[in-house]
């Protein structure tokens, strides 16, 4: 499990150069109809990344979502990298 309790396992994960794994969850999930895409992109910002899935799918600004890369909670700046894995995650209620 990683920090923040986001628990994302990962199994047989090839890096293949310039891809980056996107994950989605949730609503997020239903809106894409997916629960992951492969994208080949390298060293654009996760804000970049985000402009690019908003064009891809509509406004998810909605969705008040969070960034995480390699199950680490980031912000939009982070710039990523070949191998990276990027989760969507929306804002989760429970009790």
């Amino acid at each position: 499990m990683g920090k923040y309790g986001l628990a994302i396992k990962i199994i047989n994960q090839k890096v293949v150069n310039g891809m980056i794994k996107v994950l989605y969850f949730a609503s997020i999930k239903d809106l894409t109809e997916k629960t992951e895409e492969e994208f080949h992109v390298e060293g654009i910002t996760v804000r970049e990344l985000y402009e690019q899935l908003k064009k891809n799918y509509g406004s998810l600004d909605q969705y008040g979502l969070r960034f995480a890369v390699n199950e680490e909670f980031v912000t939009e700046d982070e710039i990523l990298k070949s191998g990276d894995i990027v989760a969507l995650i929306p804002p989760v209620s429970g009790g």
